[in-house]
């Protein structure tokens, strides 16, 4: 069975509801909080915890208003029209064919192993998009995961609701990297996440970065405090065993994402996260002791 997740930077587990410190932290923030603001969390427990957890050094009004910016942007996707994407494309084709994004099993507590392989994104359709109706499709694919984690486990009861994030940069166009656009988009991205998702990744694993984003790393790693550094982690899968390097950063060798034959997170997104649930189990199954 799948241990819990251990406790990690003074955190709760993520096995552990409500504290009593962040209830009161709760109970606090309802009290100042917008009607929208209360209607969303209304209908998103996780999301209200995950913001008082990610946000628990925050002062008092800096996390109101993170939590109001939050739930404002949530109830303005949930109730206006998705803008056209242009021809025939759907949010599921947008997830399949512009950036696709893969399940490739689950590390050793449960959180699942998403890839994104840089080569495979259509950045000049990407790029051509306006950054508002892309967030909004990221938005949509990473709720899919926080559903798919919800999803009941026959390896482990407890909950989770952290992912471990794969960027594979093998055969990676740097000049597509460099773009003003992507840079804008990317921006723009690591804002939503940091707000919308806070408390949400268990890792961030950057595999065969350019060589001058592992030279920035390296000047900037030594003054992070040690969670954000805890939190990304680059690696380098050359030499005659690839797979060992992100072995040691706890993605397992069977989820290896030069070999492994993921879930295609579209799948999620149309509402497949039961049977997509089921082959998670089934890969854990043989790779049971």
């Amino acid at each position: 069975e799948q241990p819990p997740a251990p406790r990690r930077f003074e955190r709760p587990s993520e096995s552990e509801g409500w504290t009593a410190d962040e209830g009161t932290q709760r109970d606090a923030l309802w009290k100042v909080l917008s009607d929208t603001a209360k209607t969303e969390l209304k209908r998103d427990d996780l999301l209200f915890l995950r913001l008082v957890r990610g946000f628990r050094r925050a002062d008092a009004e800096r996390k109101r208003s993170i939590v109001e910016e939050v739930t404002t942007l949530r109830a303005r996707y949930r109730t206006t029209p998705e803008p056209p994407l242009g021809g025939s494309l759907s949010p599921t084709d947008f997830h399949r064919a512009i950036w696709p994004t893969e399940i490739v099993g689950r590390d050793p507590w449960g959180h699942l192993i998403v890839v994104e392989r840089v080569k495979d994104v259509d950045f000049d359709r990407l790029l051509e998009m306006p950054i508002d109706a892309v967030l909004r499709l990221r938005v949509q694919a990473l709720d899919a995961l926080q559903r798919l984690s919800a999803q009941k486990r026959k390896r482990g009861p407890h909950r989770v609701y952290k992912c471990v994030f794969v960027c594979d940069c093998e055969d990676a166009s740097y000049a597509a990297l460099a773009r003003r656009e992507t840079v804008s988009l990317a921006s723009a991205y690591a804002r939503l996440t940091e707000r919308m998702y806070a408390d949400a990744v268990w890792r961030n694993v950057v595999i065969d970065a350019p060589l001058v984003a592992r030279a920035a790393w390296r000047v900037v790693e030594p003054i992070l405090d040690a969670e954000t550094r805890e939190l990304l982690q680059f690696v380098v899968c050359g030499g005659a065993d690839p797979a060992a390097a992100l072995e040691e950063v706890g993605v397992p060798r069977r989820a290896f994402p030069r070999t492994a034959r993921g879930i295609a997170l579209a799948d999620v997104i149309a509402g497949g996260e039961e049977e997509a649930s089921e082959k998670l189990d089934a890969m854990d199954a043989r790779a049971a002791p």
